[in-house]
């Protein structure tokens, strides 16, 4: 399945942060299914930013190609497109940024 999720008035960094806690936490943790079996689950991530341009579409294109970019790399990882180039992405953990109160 894919999802959309919107993240206003984060910058790339909190979001990244954002999008690898998510990431991790759908990783460690272990849904228990009928008949005491379980199911472990990944999740890729793709990462776009609103670069001014008017075309809704634009970004969310932007943000599939960082998904499948993702994917394409290992899956269980986050990949970002910040409109300067191509897609790059994340292997190693993000920073650990503390969660806003």
């Amino acid at each position: 399945e894919e999802f959309l999720i919107v993240l206003g008035n984060l910058d790339s960094r909190h979001a990244e942060a954002s999008a690898d806690r998510l990431r991790k936490a759908v990783e460690s943790t272990t849904f228990q299914l009928a008949k005491d079996q379980e199911l472990k689950l990944t999740v890729s991530v793709g990462l776009a930013f609103y670069d001014g341009h008017p075309d809704y579409d634009r970004l969310v294109s932007r943000g599939d190609a960082a998904l499948y970019a993702a994917k394409n790399s290992g899956r269980n990882r986050c990949a970002v497109d910040l409109g300067k180039g191509p897609v790059t992405c994340r292997e190693n953990p993000f920073d650990a940024i503390p969660r806003a109160k």
